[in-house]
């Protein structure tokens, strides 16, 4: 599947493992200074990104960035650019699968015009373990992929009835999706 998503791409001689995808989200991060600096993506893959920041950076420095409707990304600075910089990541198969797929929802949806219907913005979550606890007592123990104010998104070997309640650690939710290997859950109440 997530070789079906990236096609290998060649750049002149250089060789790219995965293609880089042009797309402007806006993007906080922060460097060893610990400071939060705002940016915006020039273009992104799901292991690596290149962003146009006044602030000034070096290669080999880490970062960390929330990237608007891709999540937390974690780093290093690998080449300067005229503004910004480009950062490489070295995700899990899990994490870099997710995010190609949530970068070509993006696209997608940027492209045909679609806008995003959540109210509130999901974060990434790198294989949190949850509990869910169906309507009838029976637990499962399950992966949490991404979780909201309002909804989460979970791994699970099991697919209770869309509305059915049920239980995510200790919040309770209703089940308002299937998708393969899992469960997106709305929490009830603020």
């Amino acid at each position: 599947m997530f070789a079906a998503t990236w096609q290998l791409k060649l750049r002149g001689d250089r060789r790219r493992q995965h293609e880089r995808v042009e797309l402007m989200l806006p993007v906080r991060y922060m460097l060893r200074d610990r400071r939060e600096y705002p940016c915006l993506t020039m273009d992104v893959s799901p292991i690596g990104l290149a962003v146009e920041s006044d602030q000034r950076a070096s290669v080999g420095e880490p970062v960390v960035a929330y990237v608007h409707q891709l999540g937390r990304i974690e780093g290093m600075i690998v080449r300067l650019l005229d503004r910004g910089f480009a950062v490489k990541m070295s995700p899990s198969e899990g994490k870099a699968e997710r995010l190609a797929a949530r970068i070509a929802w993006v696209v997608r949806n940027q492209r045909c015009g679609v806008p995003d219907n959540r109210l509130f913005e999901r974060l990434d979550q790198e294989d949190g373990r949850a509990r869910l606890t169906t309507s009838t007592g029976d637990e499962y123990d399950g992966s949490l992929l991404d979780v909201s104010s309002r909804g989460a998104a979970i791994r699970v070997a099991v697919a209770p009835p869309i509305g059915s309640p049920v239980t995510l650690d200790q919040r309770r939710a209703r089940v308002v999706r299937h998708f393969e290997g899992g469960l997106a859950l709305a929490f009830d109440g603020p």
